[in-house]
């Protein structure tokens, strides 16, 4: 359900500023189609606050997972050191 509230609030804006430029079948002179001066460039910032965004995300959640995988290496390494470390095979093997 997050993850769909997400991806809606990242694509809607998108579809309202693609709806600022004129339509294929749309007369130039129908007041409600005219071109609104501004979606180009805002759609442009918009894509890249939003890859902004998702790198640093990424980024974040990357080294979240790897300072996780650390510990869980470390603590390992300091079970084998006090020897409680062994697989299952080695420990049934004694």
């Amino acid at each position: 359900m997050a993850r769909g509230v997400c991806c809606f609030a990242a694509l809607a804006p998108v579809f309202f500023l693609l709806s600022g430029p004129q339509g294929r079948n749309c007369r130039s002179y129908e007041p409600g189609c005219s071109y609104v001066p501004g979606t180009g460039p805002a759609l442009l910032v918009y894509v890249g606050c939003v890859a902004a965004v998702g790198w640093l995300t990424y980024r974040r959640r990357r080294a979240v997972l790897e300072e996780r995988r650390a510990r869980e290496r470390e603590r390992l390494r300091r079970l084998r050191k006090k020897g409680k470390g062994k697989s299952r095979r080695a420990a049934s093997a004694r």
